[in-house]
């Protein structure tokens, strides 16, 4: 979509981004361990509650919440709720195409429709301590968070980088987003520091 990227291994990167985009696949456990090891923890808590747009995705949602089951992990605590692991009479992991049901509107689903098949490889999922958070759904045995979504944070259990031109309108739409939050923040900052003269 046309924009510039950097991997983030220290809170300086972050400070410096108009938008994080925190992708995995792996344990919430380990994730954790490293992100405290690298202050990251701290600058992402930091950043997201500063109002910089944040889109989770499947394991970087799933650490969006208080605590994961798995690995009985703390987590950011940014979003209440918890992730739990999928019950034993379900073929896990959860993996391969999957409709989005929406729940509601979001701009972060710009021209996607309700229905829309998105890619799944994941274990966990998420249970948001409000129902007010979903903006998607998805049924697998039972009904789950597709797509949480709260002022400047987003989170997908699927994975966009691999449900094809759906999954890249997606991405784009969340760019515009920061693109446009990042503009306001510039404009927001201009006008304090104008009335200061």
């Amino acid at each position: 979509c046309g924009v510039s990227c950097e991997a983030a291994s220290s809170p300086d990167v972050l400070k410096h981004s108009s938008g994080i985009i925190f992708p995995g696949v792996g344990a919430a456990g380990r994730t954790m361990e490293m992100l405290a090891a690298t202050g990251l923890d701290r600058a992402l808590t930091e950043e997201i509650r500063a109002g910089k747009p944040y889109l989770g995705i499947c394991l970087g949602m799933q650490i969006l919440f208080d605590y994961s089951e798995e690995d009985k992990t703390p987590c950011l605590c940014i979003l209440p709720g918890v992730v739990r692991r999928f019950p034993r009479r379900f073929r896990v992991p959860h993996m391969g195409w999957n409709d989005l049901c929406l729940v509601r509107e979001h701009p972060l689903l710009a021209g996607i429709k309700s229905g829309t098949d998105f890619y799944f490889a994941h274990s966990y999922y998420c249970e948001p301590g409000s129902k007010d958070l979903i903006i998607g759904e998805i049924e697998y045995g039972i009904r789950f968070a597709g797509i949480v979504a709260e002022k400047n944070v987003m989170g997908v259990q699927f994975h966009p980088e691999k449900s094809s031109r759906n999954g890249l309108q997606l991405i784009r739409n969340f760019c515009l987003l920061a693109e446009a939050l990042a503009k306001d923040a510039c404009a927001t900052q201009a006008g304090k520091e104008e009335n200061r003269c």
